[in-house]
């Protein structure tokens, strides 16, 4: 037989009672135990996968092509990936071995913070400059420079650690972990999570769609293209051609965006929800509260680990440069592969001038 309890919900107006029985006491410490459980796990696990993923995409995105706009922010994705999840295990031990922080550790947490919405960030100027490269390829490469876009990149992350800086200042040390002062709580929660969610959710909604769309138009244009030369010549130009590169490139992120979008919409949704709603006293749906706030910080955490394995799995090219690399197998001719790209850029210039199809709706892609 269930005993009943009944506690006072301050919060609430009136002083109304919330009542709850000791069943929904053991299913809350049950579902504690569980979400602590999995909590003390499962970061080793995304760093034994992701931190070496995210190093062998680096050694094989560097060994596809001279380096590039392209390839220069898909490894510094990388590269801010494997960082993140580093800082993450370091605290993330901190936390599960109960090491107390103090100031200066609550102080230094902020960096898990910066590196976590860079990498997302850093994702929309990747997808950014393969929106560029699809809409306006010959543009691009006049203006999308390899050192404006280390001057880009540079930018944006003193501007991510600039908005972030008052958090060395406003984390204070609560037991073995960290939480926001009093004062900054409730108004930084919506600014952090505006510009580590929502913003990048919407830039990367908006840039994947119309990377797409711009795909689309460019295969049409191709395939009418190489429609013109012979069978023999074209096989052998999409062997060889750079352009496969850039293609490669513009799969991957695609894929990576679509990924991003799938495993942050479920935090964004849950913000929204507990910033709207608000809990009673029961403890259970406190547990659940909890126990669903873990898996959607666990899915947002997985964004640093699944990049490696979906070029992996989606990109021949990449796919075929990771085994060349581990099998020591030397890459091609650089030379060659540029000699072909400029070639390819006077083909689609003819081609434009000849079936009168805008340029900026041609990427070399």
């Amino acid at each position: 037989m269930n005993t009943s309890m009944a506690v006072q919900d301050h919060n609430a107006s009136g002083g109304n009672f919330t009542f709850y029985s000791q069943a929904d006491e053991d299913a809350a410490r049950q579902l504690t135990v569980a979400k602590d459980m999995f909590y003390a796990s499962y970061m080793w696990i995304f760093f034994l996968l992701g931190f070496p993923g995210n190093i062998a995409c680096v050694a094989t995105v560097l060994r596809m092509s001279t380096l590039s706009t392209a390839t220069l922010y898909v490894a510094l994705l990388a590269v801010v990936d494997a960082i993140a999840l580093l800082l993450k295990l370091v605290f993330h031990q901190l936390i599960v071995n109960k090491v107390t922080l103090g100031d200066v550790g609550c102080s230094l947490v902020s960096f898990v913070n910066i590196t976590s919405c860079y990498a997302n960030w850093v994702l929309v100027l990747v997808c950014l400059e393969r929106f560029l490269a699809v809409s306006f390829p010959l543009k691009k490469g006049i203006y999308f420079t390899k050192r404006r876009a280390c001057v880009i990149a540079a930018v944006l992350f003193l501007f991510i650690f600039l908005i972030h800086t008052h958090l060395f200042f406003i984390f204070v040390p609560s037991g073995n972990t960290c939480r926001f002062g009093v004062i900054w709580g409730d108004a930084w929660k919506w600014i952090s999570t505006l510009i580590y969610c929502f913003l990048p959710f919407f830039f990367l909604l908006v840039l994947t769609t119309l990377i797409v769309v711009g795909l689309r138009r460019y295969q049409a244009a191709r395939k009418s293209l190489l429609g013109c030369q012979t069978q023999k010549h074209s096989k052998k130009d999409k062997r060889n051609d750079s352009w496969t590169l850039e293609h490669t490139i513009s799969i991957m992120m695609v894929l990576a965006a679509v990924v991003f979008l799938v495993l942050t919409l479920p935090i964004c949704v849950f913000i929204i929800y507990t910033g709207l709603y608000r809990e009673g006293d029961n403890p259970l749906e406190k547990a659940r509260r909890q126990f669903v706030e873990q898996l959607v910080y666990f899915m947002q955490d997985l964004t640093h680990v699944v990049n490696f394995y979906l070029y992996f799995l989606a990109a021949d090219k990449f796919r075929s440069k990771f085994k060349d690399m581990i099998s020591c197998r030397p890459t091609l001719d650089r030379k060659r592969s540029d000699t072909n790209n400029s070639v390819l850029h006077t083909q689609y210039t003819l081609a434009n001038s000849t079936e009168n199809i805008p340029m900026s709706e041609i990427a070399l892609v």
